[in-house]
Formats: C-alpha cells, structure tokens, sequence
C-alpha cells in the first residue's frame, strides 16, 4: 500500500487503513465488523445428505482484517523459517519449504529398509488423517506455544483476540442464517513428541541423492508432519504403539482429533494380516484397541 496515492469514492486512503492497523495492532483491539464473516458451503461433488461435511465452506472475511493478518503472517513466517523454530520432522509450509524433503525422506527410509542387507530393523510406518485441523487448535495451547516463542505480549493478544467472540453468518438458497458464535484457529504449529521409543535409524547413504538434507552418519527418525498429515515411523510394533499413545495424547491435550478409518499402515512384517495395537485411552477411539490391515512394502514412493 503505498502513500500518497488518490482515494476512491469512499475518501478512506491507504495512509488511513495503515494507520488504523498499526493501532488496531499496538493495542490489541479489534473493530466489531472484524469479527463478523460469513461462511460459504461450497457442494463436493457428490450427494449432499443434509451433511455439513460432505461441503466444502470458505469463510469470507472483512478486507482490511485480511490485510492486516496477510502482513503478519508474511512476517511471523520469515521469522519461524530464518530462525528454524519448527525441528525435527516438522514441515509446515514456511517461506523456502516444500512436502519435497518429507517425501524423499521417507522415500529413503523405504528404500534402506528393503535394499540395505546389512539393516535388519523392521518398519512400521502409520499415516494420519488430522480432522479439521485448521479450526481446532485450542486457544490456550495457542498462547502457551506463542509465549514460548517470546511473542511480544501485545501480539498474543492480538492473535488471540482474532479467534474469541467471533460471528459466523451462512450463506443459504433461503438467505443468510441468524449470527452465530464460533471460535475458529489456524492451526500454526505442530509438534510432535521427539522422545518416542524406538525410532527408525536412517542412514546418510540412503539420502546421499536427496539433497538438501544434511545430517550425521545416522538419523533417528520418528514422524514427518506436514501441516495436517502426520506419519508415524518406528522399527517395531511396540514403537509404533508408542507413537500412537503419544499422538492421541497430545490430540487430546490440544483439542484435536484423527480420523482413524483413514489410518494407513505400511509394514515390512506380516504382510495382509491384521494387526491389533494397543493403546492407551484417548478420544481417537472408543475402545483402548485399534486394528489395521497391513501392506507389503513392494514399491518405491
């Protein structure tokens, strides 16, 4: 938005809307009309039912709110990537980053598991399906991951104050519905517990086309999560387990929830058999076991 430029029949200039923004965001507060949007279901192509989620909705928000929280984001963004705060498997679409060195990571750890004959390790890999994982995230959680960062206390607030008393109007064939309220949160970090036992080791030899990846000889591998795909990775069936105590745990700490009929798991032990693992109680499930049908590592991503 630059200065000094001519202002359309509405008299308000970009100096204005910059203004008002560097104050909306040196104190906290938000305008009323800030926390009004409407929400748009768009049809997924196919038979309705009177399901919310067989639609797709985008939420339409007041432009110069978008404005505001583009140009936070960009900043927040260069920041997390400059400074690496996401680490470990963590990949979540940061400025230089892409789903490329995930991918070929596990590429490789599939690659080493059927190729290396000096490896005997087995592989457990489970892939989860994050639900709603954009409008989910627990505001408290929120403010203590952010803290954490050393967030300037007014921009916690700021960001916080984007997310409460907010109301939703929907779009109908009959018109707009009555205002309702709804708390909605960009999912914005997500960090998994590095700690698990007994994590695939990856050798640099497996990766030595992939670049830019760069480690020691070996690499304790546990998860690769990519915004709202998260894949488990261990080198025994209790390992596994683990891991998936551990990631029901947190999705319940942090008011997140996984889709398990949509659980993918890949095995380089007892292929097309069924596999029962059990888990501590959690809300991913209702019964503390949870089966799967494995498949045999047969080809390369």
């Amino acid at each position: 938005m630059p200065n000094n430029k001519a202002f359309g029949p509405s008299k308000i200039s970009y100096e204005m809307i910059k203004y008002l923004s560097g104050e909306a965001l040196n104190f906290s507060f938000l305008l009323a009309d800030w926390r009004e949007a409407v929400v748009y279901p768009i049809p997924k192509p196919h038979d309705f039912d009177a399901q919310l989620k067989n639609t797709r909705p985008i939420t339409l928000l007041e432009t110069v709110r978008k404005c505001v929280v583009k140009v936070i984001t960009n900043h927040l963004s260069n920041i997390l990537a400059d400074n690496k705060v996401l680490q470990g498997g963590n990949f979540a679409g940061l400025p230089g980053g892409s789903t490329d060195v995930p991918i070929k990571m596990l590429d490789a750890i599939i690659h080493q598991q059927k190729h290396d004959s000096t490896y005997d390790q087995e592989l457990w890999i489970v892939s989860q399906d994050i639900s709603k994982a954009f409008d989910s995230m627990d505001l408290n959680m929120l403010k203590l991951a952010l803290v954490r960062l050393h967030f300037p206390a007014h921009l916690v607030q700021f960001i916080l104050n984007l997310f409460t008393r907010r109301n939703n109007r929907i779009i109908t064939c009959h018109g707009d519905t009555a205002a309702y309220r709804v708390i909605y949160l960009d999912s914005l970090l997500t960090v998994l517990n590095r700690k698990a036992r007994d994590p695939f080791i990856l050798k640099s030899s497996a990766l030595l086309n992939y670049s830019p990846l760069e480690f020691e000889h070996s690499l304790p591998i546990s998860h690769l999560t990519f915004i709202d795909d998260s894949t488990l990775i261990a080198s025994s069936k209790i390992g596994i387990e683990d891991r998936l105590s551990i990631t029901a745990e947190f999705y319940t700490l942090n008011n997140v929830q996984a889709n398990s009929a949509k659980y993918v798991l890949l095995s380089s032990s007892s292929p097309f058999s069924q596999i029962i693992f059990d888990l501590s109680p959690s809300s991913l499930v209702t019964t503390t076991s949870l089966s799967l049908s494995s498949l045999a590592l047969n080809t390369s991503f």
